[in-house]
């Protein structure tokens, strides 16, 4: 089988799983809160790598000062951009959810040339520019339909640039379950702080969907690396931006949301934005 076609596979389980997450987000957000939520989601993560890494690599949790320092700042900043994920999950269609999330890559490229000193050529800034029109395009701010909570979602991929900025400058030593493993085991006492002030039971019927939120949260990411292995980022990239037109789906047969017009071309902006940014770094040295 062709490296692309396995690669289309792994995206097809990585669609499934941030659709299923989306749908668990917002189920569950009428039961529990959200601080419940990541701090159950941290406790699974925790429990799964501490396993695996005590049975095939305990070397790998060895880390300098510094890497430390870094995780720290990429791990408070993915857990509050999951916090205003999954609250947006609760107040928007999740269309726009996935089309705000979309602008993600353009704030780490903007992130990536202030402080990992990534050169600026003409198409990353042309690309930069139309991201973030794409971005005006569906929150339309000064206007009669803005929806304040829509900058609840844009925080979110705020904190996943900042996430994901930091990441880079950490990850190229540790292995991927290593990184999972500190990835959970920082995020729980934020976990534990948040949902003491904000406590509601877990009752029987909301277990299913928290086993749904970490699993596919895991599954979600595993998936896309597994494709990223296996095919270049500009193959890849556009297969996972099917995660819009299919949680648009989703969003409609489940819930009854329908896509509003503005949304999709914001997204559809947004999306040519990232393409020309990972044009710009396949052209940079």
């Amino acid at each position: 089988m062709h490296a692309n076609t396995r690669a289309a596979l792994w995206i097809s389980g990585s669609l499934l799983s941030f659709s299923s997450l989306a749908i668990a987000g917002r189920e569950l957000g009428e039961v529990v809160s959200v601080a419940v939520i990541l701090m159950v989601r941290s406790v699974a993560g925790l429990a799964v790598t501490s396993a695996f890494i005590a049975r095939y690599e305990p070397a790998s949790l060895r880390i300098s000062l510094t890497a430390f320092g870094a995780l720290l700042v990429r791990n408070v900043a993915h857990w509050g951009a999951s916090f205003c994920w999954f609250w947006g999950v609760t107040l928007l269609p999740l269309a726009e959810v996935f089309a705000i999330e979309f602008t993600m890559p353009i704030w780490a490229a903007i992130l990536a040339v202030a402080f990992l000193g990534e050169r600026l050529n003409f198409l990353r800034s042309m690309g930069i520019a139309i991201g973030i029109l794409g971005a005006l395009v569906i929150l339309r701010p000064g206007t009669g339909v803005f929806n304040p909570a829509s900058l609840i979602v844009l925080l979110a991929a705020l904190g996943f640039s900042v996430s994901l900025v930091a990441t880079r400058s950490v990850i190229g030593g540790m292995s991927t379950m290593a990184f999972l493993f500190y990835m959970s085991l920082l995020q729980l006492p934020l976990g534990v702080a948040f949902a003491a002030t904000d406590w509601t039971p877990i009752t029987v019927a909301s277990i299913p969907w928290l086993v749904v939120t970490s699993v596919a949260g895991f599954t979600a990411h595993f998936c896309l690396a597994r494709a990223l292995r296996l095919a270049e980022a500009s193959v890849v990239a556009p297969m996972d931006i099917l995660r819009l037109p299919l949680i648009a789906l989703i969003g409609a047969a489940v819930y009854g949301e329908t896509l509003d017009g503005w949304v999709a071309v914001g997204a559809c902006l947004a999306c040519f934005g990232n393409w020309l940014n990972l044009r710009s770094s396949n052209r940079l040295p």
